[in-house]
């Protein structure tokens, strides 16, 4: 499962769909956010880092605040109930989040992270999702900053893409703790 960052986005209120919301938190996202996202099945592993970057450049989006992805965020951290949702874009050196929701200062003022913090690198990387139980034990991202730095504990992300497939980031929800019991319906 995949998330597409659509080229034609048109604006829509997000909090009127919140009553279409049904089953599972993950299924029931692409009916949520069809203002702004969509899912899409495909996505291509590995994309020529000059294409990701010119792809990137393309969304117009940095590390400013975008309100329709911070009123999708701060949805999404509802329907999931887990204190951080960012929409994250992987740059070369760094990671942007145009849309968060429940980040601390300093880093919901910066809109950003360095790579070093970043675990959204691995979805973009590997175009798939990513579970992590526990970023502490979980040898992917062991001795990631963002345990101590962020209190990245639980990390759930899926991909990001454009039309074409190439991923830009990762829609991911952060927990503080630990994440326990099975996993949810979502194809990791």
């Amino acid at each position: 499962m995949t998330v597409n960052l659509r080229s034609g986005w048109r604006r829509q209120n997000t909090a009127e769909r919140r009553d279409g919301v049904v089953g599972s938190a993950l299924e029931a996202l692409p009916r949520v956010c069809e203002d702004r996202m969509d899912i899409c099945s495909t996505a291509v592993p590995g994309a020529r880092p000059a294409r990701r970057e010119a792809a990137l450049s393309g969304t117009g989006l940095t590390a400013a605040a975008d309100p329709a992805f911070d009123r999708f965020a701060g949805l999404v951290r509802t329907v999931l109930d887990v204190p951080v949702v960012l929409v994250s874009l992987v740059e070369t050196d760094r990671q942007v989040f145009p849309g968060a929701a429940g980040l601390a200062d300093p880093w919901d003022r910066r809109r950003q992270t360095p790579m070093s913090h970043s675990f959204c690198r691995h979805v973009v990387a590997g175009a798939a999702p990513l579970i992590v139980r526990d970023a502490r034990t979980d040898p992917r991202v062991a001795g990631n900053p963002a345990i101590t730095d962020l209190q990245v504990i639980g990390y759930a992300g899926l991909p990001l893409t454009d039309a074409a497939g190439t991923v830009l980031g990762s829609l991911c929800a952060i927990d503080h703790q630990p994440v326990t019991g099975p996993a949810r319906s979502c194809g990791c």
